[in-house]
């Protein structure tokens, strides 16, 4: 069984924001991280409808930072192979109703506390610039 203390590793995460008007330090009422039983297909991790739960299934934590910093795969670079490929479950609660920005703030908040994520200054590097539709 793989524990969910990484330690230190390093994340680039390019122009991941937090919106000007949501405070920065929301955290989830309660939250559980637990390696995922692996007895479902497929996975995939969302806010619940109403504003004030979370929950990913069968989910690697690159995507959980994916969803939570709003970025793409090849925005993160370092870190361990299992940060891709490990499957976690998780279940999270907010004190009341929130926002999808402000659960995406507390999700953040959650994965930096827990798994010890350290971002790095701003890196900037070439890449194909394609128009968002």
């Amino acid at each position: 069984m793989r524990r969910v203390a990484i330690g230190l590793f390093t994340a680039v995460v390019l122009f991941a924001q937090t919106p000007a008007k949501i405070p920065p330090d929301l955290q989830f009422e309660v939250a559980s991280l637990k390696p995922s039983t692996g007895q479902m297909q497929g996975g995939g991790i969302r806010p619940s409808p109403g504003g004030q739960k979370y929950e990913a299934v069968n989910c690697p934590i690159k995507l959980m930072i994916q969803v939570a910093y709003r970025i793409k795969a090849d925005q993160i670079v370092g870190g361990p192979e299992w940060l891709s490929s490990a499957r976690y479950d998780m279940q999270a609660k907010a004190e009341k109703q929130s926002s999808p920005d402000e659960l995406h703030v507390m999700l953040m908040n959650m994965l930096t506390e827990r798994l010890n994520l350290k971002f790095p200054p701003r890196e900037e590097r070439d890449g194909d610039v394609r128009p968002h539709r």
